[in-house]
């Protein structure tokens, strides 16, 4: 009984402790993802990057032929040669193929961290135009679009942030 008259004591202090806050602060979203593939700058870097990953992906293909071929060699000697031949060619193969399965972790690796890194030069020559236009338009805070539950939909600025990049930025 006490414990409930003090919990309802401290609710009612609460509830009457707290004030209404109003803000006057001019508040848009942007949707990131939307602006890094419809903009023709993030386009041409993803392009980019995409033959570079070809290319790789070609050269490792070509590799991994090379090794395919080999293994079917060491299937078909097998009988042929001795087991201590063999097995060196064994390990042989086994580290070729370790080679290889690193070779390819790092070439995915310079991949990912090539387009992490152009991608975020693109940002920051996006930046100075986020600034200029906030400014312009007395804006004071900017969210990114997924981390915004629930907002309308005029004070959604990605379709003018996308034409201002794709007019300034080449």
């Amino acid at each position: 009984m006490i414990l409930k008259k003090f919990f309802s004591f401290i609710s009612i202090l609460f509830l009457l402790s707290t004030s209404s806050v109003l803000s006057n602060e001019k508040t848009v979203f942007l949707d990131i993802d939307f602006i890094l593939n419809k903009s023709k700058p993030a386009i041409s870097i993803i392009k980019n990057i995409e033959k570079i990953r070809k290319k790789e992906l070609d050269k490792l293909k070509s590799l991994e032929k090379e090794l395919n071929k080999k293994n079917e060699d060491i299937k078909k000697t097998k009988n042929l040669i001795s087991e201590d031949e063999l097995k060196k060619k064994v390990t042989l193969f086994r580290e070729e193929v370790k080679s290889f399965e690193d070779l390819k972790r790092k070439s995915i690796n310079e991949i990912n961290k090539k387009k992490t890194q152009q991608l975020n030069e693109f940002l920051k020559k996006i930046n100075p135009l986020l600034q200029e236009y906030m400014e312009k338009n007395s804006i004071d805070i900017v969210l990114d679009k997924k981390n915004v539950f629930m907002a309308k939909s005029q004070i959604d600025i990605t379709e003018d942030i996308l034409d201002l990049i794709n007019k300034k930025i080449k």
